[in-house]
C-alpha cells in the first residue's frame, strides 16, 4: 500500500472500452466487487477504482473470509480493508466457516466454498453506504453475478 503501483493507461482504456462496448456499467451504477486480495482481483480493483469518475459509477470492494488457511486469510482480509481505506472504498467482509459447511453438508472444501459465497453475495446487499444504482463485478465468474433493489 506504501508503494503506489502505475497502471498503464492504454491498459486502463482497453478496460473502460470493453465495458462500455458490451453495456457491462452505465452511469450512476454501484459495483460491488468480489476480491480475494491477491494480486489479479486487487489490480482489477485499482483499475475498476481509476475509471470509476470516467465511467460514473461507484465501486465496492467486498470479501469472504472462507476461515481455512488461518493467518494469511486474515492478512488478505487486512489488506482488502486497508486497500478499501486509503482508495476511499467502501468495504464489506465477512466470514464462513467452510470446514464446518462443508462437513454439514457432506460436500467437498470447494462445493462448501462455493456456497458460501454464493450465500453471501446473494444476501441482502450491504451497499446503503454506496450510493447509486446496480450491476456486481465478481472476481471470478459471471455465476456469482446477484443484484440488489
Amino acid at each position: 500500500m506504501n508503494h503506489p503501483v502505475s497502471i498503464p493507461d492504454r491498459f486502463c482504456r482497453k478496460v473502460s472500452a470493453t465495458l462500455q462496448a458490451h453495456a457491462m456499467v452505465r452511469a450512476g451504477d454501484r459495483i460491488l466487487m468480489a476480491v480475494s486480495g491477491g494480486p489479479d482481483s486487487m489490480a482489477l480493483a485499482r483499475v475498476l477504482q481509476r475509471l470509476a469518475p470516467e465511467l460514473e459509477v461507484r465501486i465496492g470492494l467486498a470479501h469472504l473470509h472462507h476461515g481455512l488457511r488461518g493467518p494469511d486469510a486474515d492478512r488478505d482480509q487486512t489488506f482488502v480493508q486497508a486497500f478499501a481505506a486509503v482508495h476511499g472504498l467502501p468495504c464489506f467482509c465477512g466470514t464462513r466457516d467452510v470446514q464446518a459447511l462443508a462437513g454439514e453438508k457432506k460436500t467437498s472444501l470447494e462445493d462448501a466454498g462455493r456456497q458460501a459465497r454464493y450465500d453471501f453475495f446473494s444476501g441482502p446487499p450491504p451497499l446503503t453506504d454506496l450510493p447509486a444504482s446496480p450491476p456486481v463485478t465478481p472476481e471470478t465468474t459471471t455465476r456469482n453475478r446477484c443484484s440488489w433493489p
